[in-house]
């Protein structure tokens, strides 16, 4: 069943891409198929739908540990000489540009921590966001107050 509800993510142009689920399907509530593959799987959407929760849920939990670990890296690095030395040498850039890398779990953690401060991992950890919660931080910190 699983394997099943995952054909739409592998049908999904955005796979077929990047090999990555952009943000923005990980935050639908309604999933709309196109009628040539319900002509060949009919019972896809029902599988799809009853999966999203848990799909959506695995992603957020995912981009947030990877959020949490990109920016205590970079909070570390940041004044690291041997770090700014290897980006210039070997990755042809500097940390000002290393650290603006868009990363939607980063960007999520910097919010959330620019709020709480040493106590967001913890509150990261106990109270997960979910994938609506990662594009908008606000909305976790009103669910969380």
């Amino acid at each position: 069943l699983a394997k099943r509800a995952n054909l739409f993510f592998m049908l999904n142009p955005d796979n077929f891409i990047t090999n990555v689920m952009g943000p923005d399907v990980m935050t639908y509530t309604k999933v709309e198929i196109d009628p040539k593959i319900t002509e060949f799987l009919p019972i896809l959407q029902e599988i799809y739908q009853r999966w999203l929760k848990p799909i959506q849920s695995q992603h957020a939990i995912f981009t947030t540990m990877e959020g949490m670990a990109e920016f205590v890296v970079q909070q570390i690095l940041k004044d690291d000489t041997n770090f700014q030395n290897y980006l210039t040498t070997f990755a042809g850039t500097d940390y000002s540009a290393y650290s603006v890398k868009k990363s939607i779990g980063k960007e999520f953690t910097e919010f959330i921590f620019g709020k709480f401060g040493k106590s967001t991992f913890e509150k990261l950890i106990m109270n997960p966001p979910n994938t609506k919660e990662l594009k908008n931080p606000q909305i976790y910190l009103n669910r969380i107050k």
